[in-house]
């Protein structure tokens, strides 16, 4: 039986559409929250294959390594093994860009053993450049360049929660905020070249001195990826035409997201493809990193004759939440109208609480959570408190544990544990058997334990991976056939103890298999007994996936947790309680310099949509300091009558009094 059409049959007509039509012309899907997208995306990849479509002809691209995995394990679900979905490559933008970029490292000016530095090692380049910098020039010069930088917010996001504070230990006098300043901007010129040019002269010196610290180290930066790929593809005729010969069909998801440097890749390799891009305008929250809410339009205007199509049943939220997330969103005026509807129940109204100070407000929050959580038997796993800032964290943290309400936010003891040697090793190894694509784990433990492969043993498995275009492991199954003897030996031992661990993946829960992992590479348990305990509320390959999955979120690794989260971490998640806190201007919309209102009422509504059955908004009459604070714009929106989706007022909301001016 061929589960492609069997899952055809649950699709509405719109989502059919979307799966079956148009494969000759680019297309684009504007889908709104719960709207099936992906499953949807990825039953286009499996009609294509049920078609005669060449798997290798064929590139997913994801905004996160999360939804690759998620794609690629539905489409092996979805498709028949004689169809070989295994060849479809399907990655995130930096996943596609960096197979391109060692594939052709000569011709990218590289050398074909180069590595990827972020974290503690990137900072440490950066501090050498600035040192040498301000041997020659004023640091003046660049300090009050009119670029605004990245904030460490977002520099947070994009180099995975690491603290901006705890890796700027530098040598050197410089003002409160430089370092930050200097990382955000060079950081930002890299996701969108227009920022280079509006760079002053010192700034690109110190840009200039700052990569050749990186090429020194044969190092590039995270950001370097696709900077570098696609500097490549522009200068190379042949690398071009050869990517755009083999990618005949182009999918990508989340295209709201996407950055200009992302938008050049995309239409470099796609210019003779099928180009279909999937996503939602209402859901452009990456603004600070060159994403912009009009992707869609310049899309449409480079590839011609582009076909559209809707998908805005949402199957996810009740109808109360659906209805007043459209009445908030239709406030702005830059935006594809949907009109997201639903045929769930009405559910519960969305609660407003108005408290008279931030530390009332979380009290409050708090008492919710308990009175929902019992009289409607929920899990703590079912609930999430969502803030714009990360400002808000240690007060809705203080309040929580006060309350021993368990919490998934994860603690700097779980940051330290998985950065033990040790342990970093079993989770490599863990992390293998849920994908052998994955190159930086490979990396990290393909000579752990000691196996005889140096430095130059390594650099050659990177050359043959270049040169063939495959993945580090498929490298390194090729040379454990053949090579001399103890090259062959060293990872013919590799690649038999990978396969071993996978197949112990499907018969042991994860906890179990941290032992098996551990035992095999004769490690002690004082080192992976914290691990083994924390992997215990999961129970199979499947659940081990969420597992790793937790591990690189910022929650914690206990199951049954009520999650703690940025709205920008959110994305992509839902919960059946969730409280959208602080909702006051300064922090929500955050209206610091360069800020989009329209943005900022988006990140609102993405939080909003995070909801499947109750949704409670809160705001404070004043801060934790005592400072008076001005309600949300938003609530104001959402407490008056909006034509287009209300036929009474108020009909959504409950709100704390007649008058929401006067309350807040």
């Amino acid at each position: 039986m061929n589960n492609v059409f069997s899952a055809l049959e649950d699709l509405n007509r719109n989502q059919l559409e979307a799966v079956t039509q148009h494969l000759d012309k680019p297309l684009v899907i504007f889908a709104g929250p719960g709207s099936g997208k992906t499953r949807t995306l990825t039953l286009r990849v499996a009609f294509l294959l049920n078609s005669g479509v060449d798997p290798s002809n064929i590139l997913g691209i994801t905004f996160t390594r999360k939804a690759s995995d998620q794609m690629k394990r539905k489409l092996s679900e979805f498709v028949p093994r004689h169809l070989r979905p295994e060849e479809v490559s399907i990655g995130t933008f930096h996943h596609v860009a960096l197979n391109i970029l060692r594939a052709n490292a000569g011709k990218a000016r590289l050398p074909f053993n180069f590595s990827i530095v972020s974290g503690k090692a990137q900072k440490k380049l950066l501090e050498s450049a600035i040192v040498s910098f301000m041997r020659k020039y004023s640091l003046n010069s660049i300090l009050q360049a009119d670029i605004e930088p990245l904030t460490e917010e977002q520099m947070v996001l994009l180099e995975g929660n690491e603290s901006i504070e705890e890796l700027s230990v530098l040598n050197v006098n410089l003002p409160k905020g430089a370092f930050s300043f200097i990382n955000g901007v060079l950081c930002k010129a890299k996701l969108n070249p227009s920022v280079f040019e509006e760079m002053n002269f010192e700034f690109k010196y110190l840009f200039s001195t700052y990569n050749e610290q990186l090429r020194k180290t044969n190092s590039i930066d995270l950001a370097d990826i696709l900077y570098l790929t696609v500097k490549t593809l522009q200068t190379n005729k042949q690398v071009l035409a050869k990517y755009q010969e083999k990618y005949k069909y182009i999918l990508v998801d989340e295209f709201q997201d996407t950055n200009s440097i992302q938008i050049e890749f995309l239409k470099l390799i796609g210019e003779c493809s099928k180009v279909t891009v999937c996503g939602d305008d209402d859901q452009a929250i990456y603004g600070w990193r060159g994403a912009t809410s009009g992707v869609f339009n310049q899309f449409e205007a480079h590839f011609e004759d582009c076909q559209k199509l809707l998908l805005n049943q949402n199957y996810r939220s009740t109808q109360h939440i659906v209805n007043l997330s459209q009445q908030l969103i239709s406030f702005n005026l830059q935006r594809t109208v949907k009109n997201v509807y639903t045929e769930n129940a009405w559910g519960k109204k969305v609660k407003l609480v108005v408290a008279s100070s931030a530390h009332e407000e979380m009290r409050k929050v708090v008492e919710l959570l308990g009175y929902y959580k019992t009289k409607y038997h929920l899990e703590y796993r079912d609930i999430a408190i969502l803030y714009r800032l990360h400002k808000i964290y240690p007060e809705v943290h203080f309040e929580c544990t006060k309350n021993s309400i368990p919490i998934g936010k994860k603690s700097s003891a779980h940051s330290k544990l998985t950065q033990v040697k040790e342990v970093k090793a079993i989770l490599c190894y863990l992390k293998l058997c849920v994908d052998t694509e994955d190159d930086f784990s490979l990396l990290e433990v393909v000579n752990y334990p000691k196996r005889g492969l140096g430095k130059s043993t390594i650099d050659k498995m990177k050359q043959e991976a270049g040169l063939r275009e495959t993945s580090l492991y498929q490298s390194c199954v090729k040379l454990s056939q053949k090579g001399n003897s103890s090259q062959k030996k060293g990872f013919k031992d590799f690649v038999d103890t990978v396969s071993y661990f996978k197949e112990q993946a499907s018969k042991y829960p994860p906890a179990a298999l941290v032992s098996l992992v551990a035992q095999r590479l004769k490690i002690e348990r004082k080192f992976f007994g914290e691990l083994e305990k924390l992997a215990k509320p999961y129970r199979s390959l499947e659940s081990l996936k969420d597992f790793l999955d937790l591990l690189n979120s910022e929650q914690n690794l206990s199951a049954n947790l009520v999650t703690l989260s940025t709205i920008h971490q959110a994305k992509g998640l839902e919960w059946k309680l969730v409280f959208v806190v602080r909702l006051n201007e300064d922090v929500l919309p955050s209206n610091r310099h360069g800020s989009d209102a329209e943005e900022e009422r988006r990140l609102t509504y993405v939080a909003c949509t995070r909801s499947k059955e109750i949704l409670v908004l809160s705001a404070a009459q004043c801060d934790s300091k005592g400072e008076p604070l001005t309600p949300s714009r938003y609530l104001e929106e959402l407490s008056t009558e909006s034509t287009s989706t209300l036929k009474r007022k108020n009909q959504n909301i409950e709100l704390p009094s007649k008058k929401l001016k006067t309350q807040v």
